[in-house]
């Protein structure tokens, strides 16, 4: 499949040598392998800290789409337990019941006990290579509406992106004494729940989406709405 529409300009073909370039990097850069050294090292640590408690997820955590920092995140369902127990003890959440403040927080991990508190070289290097790649790729030139930078730039260099963290992760995983039910991916900032569990899909076993689709389904319900976009019956 052609990542690019052909629009007869050169302008369409610089875009692509943009993302052919881009992807090259990313190969001799090593993005891949950092990111799984940056796992390995963090995961150590975080089997230290957690101790006896039951871990549901893991993995890194980007700040926004623009992927401009890179960090290891997880959560247990202790630390789980005690998030709802700050919140309920704060006088803004008093009108919140206990199953949706958890809910809510469940698989938001900015909100997680062990989110961003292991710090690692190798995460901080990939964050460094991202954080240049995606500002050259947000400063691409436009030109007279000649190319789409959305389709022709971002969304295929985005993908180059993705593939490399999500292969990182995939790697990381297989490496893991974990069971099938911790969901181990890739969790950003400002996505949307259906990015969560596309991304997890690549990933995790059905078991842990299901999981995943059974709390965003009693969520939707709390708020009497519909969370996702995308069908994911073969989960249900």
């Amino acid at each position: 499949m052609k990542l690019f529409k052909f629009f007869g300009s050169s302008k369409v073909n610089k875009a692509e040598e943009f993302i052919q370039e881009m992807g090259d990097e990313i190969t001799q850069s090593n993005l891949q392998s950092t990111i799984e050294k940056g796992l390995a090292e963090c995961w150590n640590e975080l089997r230290e800290q957690i101790d006896s408690e039951e871990l549901y997820s893991v993995g890194v955590y980007c700040g926004n789409l623009g992927f401009g920092d890179l960090t290891f995140t997880a959560n247990t369902v202790q630390g789980l337990r005690e998030k709802v127990s700050r919140c309920r003890a704060d006088d803004y959440y008093k009108d919140k019941t206990e199953e949706e403040l958890s809910l809510s927080s469940k698989w938001n991990a900015a909100d997680w006990k062990y989110h961003d508190n292991i710090l690692s070289d190798h995460l901080d290097k990939a964050s460094n290579i991202l954080s240049d790649l995606t500002e050259r790729m947000y400063s691409f030139e436009e030109n007279d509406g000649e190319y789409e930078l959305q389709e022709d730039v971002y969304d295929p260099g985005h993908e180059l992106i993705y593939q490399s963290i999500i292969s990182a992760i995939t790697n990381f995983k297989s490496e893991l004494s974990v069971k099938d039910e911790v969901v181990v991916g890739m969790f950003c900032g400002d996505a949307s729940y259906d990015f969560l569990l596309q991304k997890s899909i690549l990933v995790n076993k059905p078991v842990a989406i299901k999981l995943i689709l059974k709390d965003l389904h009693r969520l939707g319900g709390i708020y009497k709405m519909n969370f996702l976009k995308d069908d994911y019956s073969y989960y249900n």
